[in-house]
C-alpha cells in the first residue's frame, strides 16, 4: 500500500499505459502502412521481420545501456530513438530506405519490456518488484487494449498514417518524460 501512495508509482503507471497505448498498436499497423506506401506485401513483411529481429537484440543491448547509465539517461536515449522511429516512418516509407524506421522501431518495441521490468526494479527494488510489476503488467496491456482501436480510428478519420505516426511520437515522448520524472521523484521518495 505504501507504493500506491507514491507519486513515482503513479507517474510510472501512466507512462507504462501511454507506452503500451502506442507501441504495440502502431506495430500492428506497420505492414499495412508499408504496403499502402507502395511496397510489395512480401517486402513489407520482410521489413516487419526486421523489426522483430532488431527487437530481440535490442532488449539485450538496451539492458546493458541501463546497466551502464541511470534510468533517466537510459530512458532518454532509448526514448529518443523510439520517437525518431515514428518520424522516420514518415520520412522513409518505401524501398530500402524503409529499413531505417524498421530498425529503429525494433528499439521502440523493446521499450515497453524494459520499462516494465528494468525500470520497475531500479525504482522500487527487489523487495517490491514482484508486486509492482504484477500491478503494472495489466496497466501496460490496458494501454494496448485502448491504443489498438484508437490507432485504427485515427487512420479511419484521417485516411492516412501520417497523423497516426505524429500522434504516436508525441504520446511516446510524454510517456518517456514521465518515466524520467518518476525516476527523479522516486529518489526523493525513497531516501
Amino acid at each position: 500500500t505504501q507504493v500506491f501512495q507514491t507519486r513515482s508509482f503513479w507517474m510510472l503507471a501512466i507512462s507504462i499505459f501511454l507506452l503500451g497505448m502506442v507501441t504495440t498498436p502502431a506495430q500492428q499497423q506497420l505492414v499495412a502502412y508499408w504496403t499502402e506506401a507502395g511496397n510489395s506485401p512480401a517486402f513489407a513483411a520482410t521489413l516487419y521481420s526486421a523489426v522483430m529481429m532488431v527487437a530481440i537484440f535490442t532488449k539485450i543491448f538496451l539492458g546493458a545501456v541501463y546497466d551502464s547509465t541511470s534510468v533517466s539517461k537510459g530512458t532518454m536515449a532509448v526514448g529518443t530513438l523510439a520517437v525518431a522511429s515514428f518520424l522516420c516512418l514518415l520520412l522513409f516509407p518505401r524501398g530500402y530506405a524503409a529499413a531505417i524506421p524498421a530498425i529503429l522501431y525494433g528499439v521502440t518495441v523493446s521499450v515497453q519490456v524494459l520499462v516494465g521490468t528494468y525500470v520497475v526494479n531500479r525504482l522500487f527494488g527487489d523487495k517490491e518488484y514482484a508486486f509492482v510489476y504484477g500491478v503494472l503488467t495489466p496497466v501496460l496491456y490496458g494501454g494496448v487494449a485502448v491504443g489498438s482501436p484508437l490507432s485504427a480510428a485515427v487512420y479511419d478519420c484521417t485516411g492516412s498514417y501520417q497523423m497516426l505516426w505524429i500522434a504516436c511520437a508525441a504520446v511516446f515522448a510524454v510517456g518517456v518524460g514521465l518515466v524520467v520524472l518518476s525516476d527523479q521523484i522516486s529518489k526523493r521518495e525513497y531516501l
